[in-house]
């Protein structure tokens, strides 16, 4: 089926007033099997909750189809399932809460696959424009954008270049003698720092010979510690503490 029209405005904005119903926060049906509520809160640049907004959310059913996209797989067989959601406040703490079920991988045109993920539309005071961005899942890492190969040479990436953006459109096919790097690109557990490991391979006849020296278990950046001079200097069995992580170096100095 296709849903009918949600509220709109001919004035406003105003987040609360018209655009929001009793059903926005659920973008399925109740009781569906598998549902899952999501909350969070939603700050301003300067770290204080906003009171006033309009966020909305749009995703795929657990099989990837959509509730009235029918281009992509065909249209959804989960009863109920909207599949977008919306909740606006006026004079609220900040947080939001919706009901919906974890999305499936999408087939794209061309027949690459999306990872499961939700769109995210967000409109607040002081903003001219919404802000759009996607929600992710943490268990769902085989389906991460970011590592992808390249090839080396005089620019920053060369042929060959592999990754889920592309290859499945326009497939690369390994030769004996390529050199290129694999790359890798993976947030830490606290949100705010991130590495990135690269690798160097040269394909030969017999499989992949490694071209990297440094052992990519060893980096500063899996967590192994370095020490040097300066940790011994307070006596020979005294180890000062080790560098806060980068992520940690815009905190405020404390008093002394």
């Amino acid at each position: 089926m296709i849903w009918p029209s949600t509220p709109s405005q001919t004035v406003g904005p105003y987040f609360a007033i018209g655009l929001p119903w009793p059903a926005g926060p659920h973008a399925v049906a109740t009781g569906t099997a598998g549902a899952i509520t999501i909350r969070g809160t939603v700050y301003d640049g300067a770290g204080s909750a906003i009171p006033d907004f309009l966020l909305e959310t749009w995703q795929a059913d657990p099989d990837g189809r959509f509730a009235d996209m029918w281009g992509y797989g065909g249209p959804s067989q989960l009863d109920g399932f909207r599949g977008f959601s919306r909740c606006g406040f006026e004079d609220g703490d900040g947080s939001f809460e919706i009901v919906t079920v974890k999305p499936g991988p999408v087939t794209l045109h061309g027949g690459a696959i999306a990872a499961p993920h939700i769109d995210v539309s967000l409109f607040a005071r002081g903003m001219l424009h919404r802000v759009v961005t996607r929600w992710y899942f943490a268990d769902e890492e085989e389906a991460f954008g970011l590592q992808y190969c390249h090839g080396i040479g005089l620019s920053v990436w060369e042929q060959p270049l592999m990754s889920r953006y592309h290859s499945f459109e326009h497939p690369v096919e390994l030769e004996e003698g390529m050199v290129f790097a694999i790359e890798t690109y993976w947030p830490s557990s606290d949100a705010n720092s991130a590495a990135r490991i690269e690798e160097e391979i040269h394909v030969t006849a017999d499989g992949a010979r490694l071209l990297t020296r440094f052992p990519a278990q060893e980096l500063l950046v899996t967590g192994t510690r370095y020490w040097n001079g300066h940790a011994f200097a307070a006596g020979a069995n005294a180890i000062s503490p080790p560098r806060k992580p980068e992520s940690m170096l815009d905190e405020p100095p404390s008093a002394s």
